[in-house]
């Protein structure tokens, strides 16, 4: 090899490395676009999971975003299924946001729903009987509790399976955004001892949409 294909050779080389560089910078770059504070990720021909909150599409490009209020209050961002219901107590009240942007060519839609997590609910166990957050918990749309309460309205005899909840659906216009808004109550009961219910022991779910069938 003369000494001048040896230097056409190394700047071949130089080249390729720089434009291996841009390319990796170019997909960095397209990985930040498509993430925001709220968590938002674009979903296209597969299950996505961010912080445990999912949103399952089939040929379908939507931006999925999650937000939460508390008693009236402003709505403000989640990223994982233990903010759902975090710190609530009997009379309160939180309002699930679920926004959907669409960058289809075609309205879609999607049916919601809330399943348990990996960890499902973690009952507290006091004297043989199982308290189930879930079971003090109702979605005031359908007027349904996440788990339905044993018949003193309080703590079951033994392990329950815990269920999916159906929230409905919901149609995402074309090219456009939409939101999915549903609200849980924890009931007051003032003639049952929810007093059980003040251990931090969790009701964790995650929102589920998938194109309706």
């Amino acid at each position: 090899m003369t000494g001048r294909e040896r230097r056409l050779a190394m700047r071949l080389s130089a080249e390729g490395f720089i434009m291996l560089i841009v390319l990796i910078l170019l997909f960095l770059a397209t990985l930040v676009l498509f993430q925001d504070g709220s968590f938002a990720w674009f979903s296209r021909n597969l299950k996505n999971d961010v912080g445990g909150m999912q949103v399952k599409v089939d040929s379908v490009e939507i931006t999925v975003r999650y937000y939460k209020s508390v008693d009236g209050g402003d709505f403000v961002p989640l990223s994982s299924p233990e903010e759902l219901f975090a710190g609530m107590m009997p009379g309160d009240s939180v309002t699930i946001r679920v926004e959907y942007e669409s960058h289809a060519a075609e309205d879609t839609v999607l049916a919601v729903r809330l399943e348990p997590t990996e960890d499902g609910d973690s009952p507290l166990e006091i004297d043989g009987r199982y308290y189930y957050l879930a079971t003090q918990l109702k979605i005031e749309e359908t007027d349904e509790f996440i788990l339905a309460p044993p018949d003193d309205l309080v703590a079951y005899d033994a392990p329950v399976p815990v269920p999916v909840t159906e929230l409905g659906e919901v149609t995402v216009p074309a090219g456009a955004t939409e939101d999915f808004e549903f609200t849980v109550t924890f009931v007051n009961h003032p003639s049952a001892d929810q007093s059980a219910y003040q251990d931090t022991r969790g009701c964790y779910r995650t929102v589920v949409s998938e194109i309706a069938e």
